[in-house]
């Protein structure tokens, strides 16, 4: 997954489930990179509806920021050096209200969200 820094994404807003899946898990490449530097990295699925379809095509994107990635076919993303404290996540989907969600990044560490 290409993760790209963007000046205005267009979409229109959707609404998806995305919640903290099991804690933060380390990756050793990662922590030597960005643990340094006060940077982590955020990945995970995005899914929607009643039967929660992967959710392709997605932009997914750090409020407050210039960080952002979209889903790919099967909904995964990967967001890499993102800034090591509170932010908030945003998922735009066509066709549904957007989802805004609080995580914790630690520097050195990925968060798995789905």
């Amino acid at each position: 997954m290409r993760v790209s820094r963007f000046a205005l994404w267009i979409w229109v807003p959707t609404a998806v489930a995305l919640a903290v899946a099991g804690g933060h898990t380390l990756d050793a490449r990662a922590a030597r990179d960005s643990a340094s530097s006060g940077y982590g990295t955020i990945r995970g699925v995005v899914e929607h509806g009643f039967d929660r379809e992967p959710a392709a095509y997605g932009n997914v994107m750090i409020l407050g920021s210039r960080l952002g990635a979209m889903t790919d076919e099967a909904g995964r993303f990967r967001l890499v050096e993102v800034p090591a404290g509170r932010v908030v996540l945003m998922i735009l989907l066509p066709g549904d209200p957007r989802t805004l969600d609080t995580l914790q990044v630690i520097a050195g560490e990925t968060l798995s969200v789905s």
